[in-house]
């Protein structure tokens, strides 16, 4: 039997049924694609809010504090300021009876919501505690690797045991170093030198230890969304190039840029379904741990191997377009997959990846920063003059922090051919946009 994806829809909403939906996450903008199963009511964000006039509630610290933050090096959890306590505090309130609370990522304020209130507020996330096992990398890539998987050849090292790593940058071979933790690329670097090791930060991390893996300079990024119902079942969306370290939109040499759907359709079958079959693993490995809902996978494939980079515990930066794409392809749709794992649904049966990217658009996003080392404001006049292709523009007044988002914009066509570099009319008119905007 084919997938039907407006059967699935009417399917979701019946099951969410008269409950709103509310949002909280990193940013407001991703909150849209929940509309298509429910009234959405509230969306509370970091960043990004969505600023139309949709009959939604929505407050954003963003606009509390007219700054817009670095959201791969923030945590609103660590964040104890006075107006952050207060916009935590009308969350807090704001989440009333009969709603679904969905986050991007589980945040610890968040718990003092659902647990006080299970009978009548539905949180559909994990517990943060949780959900933050998963995060830490190292722990991750030993148990996949442990499991057969595929994984990037980490290697762990001390802090105080730094010159180990001096043999392995005398062959003459640049090397990946990062933390424990990151997000986004930040904390990833590329070590060419010795003296690298002893001046960059991440090898003096509070956690003890850092990873260290060979840099696969001609290896080609990809990104997929899954999700994992209640029985362990896993199914898998649709992937895209992933766009890594572009020097005009980031200063961090792995950073995240965004993501191109339609080059994906110029790789091997093999290649499609390499990927495909790491997901279901991890997704599979996640189950068995009791995860539940969305996840991500960043994947590189070096000289036609797939190798895991690493695991995403929530939902991504590239899950909107993805979304957007499964609804013109007819395919299954993150947002509401994730609702429905947590409804207690069974996984739909979908067609095999290969066969479902021969059928999705060549959309794409790029996502641009504040590569300035200080914060930034933009000009208002060059704003209001951006066409509707450009999303998540900071409102006046908005400052922005060094890497902090200035756009995310779509485009109808593919933008790279590798994810490291684009094509040069992008680059072209992406530069001039941003010279534009910046005072």
């Amino acid at each position: 039997m084919t997938f039907d994806f407006n059967k699935r829809t009417k399917q979701i909403r019946e099951a969410v049924g008269t409950r709103c939906l509310c949002w909280f996450g990193v940013r407001g903008i991703d909150a849209l694609p929940l509309g298509n199963y429910g009234r959405l009511s509230h969306v509370y964000s970091q960043t990004a809010p969505i600023y139309d006039g949709f009959d939604i509630y929505e407050k954003s610290l963003e606009s509390i504090l007219m700054r817009r933050v670095d959201l791969n090096t923030y945590d609103i959890d660590f964040d104890l300021e006075h107006y952050t306590l207060d916009f935590k505090r009308t969350v807090l309130f704001g989440v009333k009876e009969k709603m679904i609370l969905v986050p991007y990522r589980p945040q610890e304020f968040l718990s003092s919501i659902y647990f006080p209130h299970q009978e009548s507020i539905h949180y559909f996330g994990l517990f943060h505690k949780f959900q933050r096992t998963f995060e830490h990398k190292p722990w991750v890539e030993k148990s996949l690797k442990d499991s057969g998987l595929c994984v990037i050849p980490w290697e762990y090292v001390r802090n105080i045991e730094r010159d180990m790593v001096k043999e392995k940058i005398s062959k003459g071979k640049a090397l990946l170093i990062r933390p424990p933790y990151s997000s986004g690329g930040a904390g990833y670097s590329i070590i060419r030198e010795l003296e690298d090791i002893f001046t960059n930060p991440v090898s003096a991390s509070d956690d003890g230890f850092f990873s260290i893996a060979p840099y696969f300079q001609d290896s080609i990024p990809f990104n997929i969304n899954g999700c994992i119902y209640k029985d362990g079942s896993v199914r898998i969306f649709l992937p895209s190039y992933q766009l890594i370290g572009i020097k005009e939109l980031t200063t961090r040499p792995l950073g995240y840029c965004g993501n191109d759907f339609g080059t994906v359709k110029q790789m091997d079958k093999k290649i499609i379904d390499g990927i495909e079959e790491i997901a279901i693993k991890v997704g599979s490995w996640l189950a068995r741990k009791e995860y539940l809902g969305i996840f991500g996978a960043d994947l590189l494939v070096e000289q036609g191997q797939v190798y895991l980079v690493e695991i995403n515990p929530r939902f991504q930066g590239s899950t909107l377009l993805s979304s957007q794409l499964s609804a013109e392809a007819g395919d299954g749709d993150p947002y509401g997959e994730h609702l429905a794992a947590f409804l207690g649904l069974e996984a739909p049966k979908l067609s095999p990846l290969w066969d479902r990217v021969t059928h999705m658009g060549n959309d794409s996003q790029v996502v641009a920063y504040n590569t300035s080392p200080r914060e930034i404001s933009l000009n208002i006049h060059a704003i209001e003059e951006l066409s509707t292709d450009f999303n998540g523009i900071p409102n006046k007044y908005v400052h922005v922090a060094a890497e902090g988002m200035i756009f995310k914009k779509f485009f109808n066509h593919s933008v790279t051919n590798n994810g490291y570099t684009l094509f040069p009319e992008v680059s072209s008119a992406l530069k001039k946009e941003l010279s534009t905007l910046i005072k």
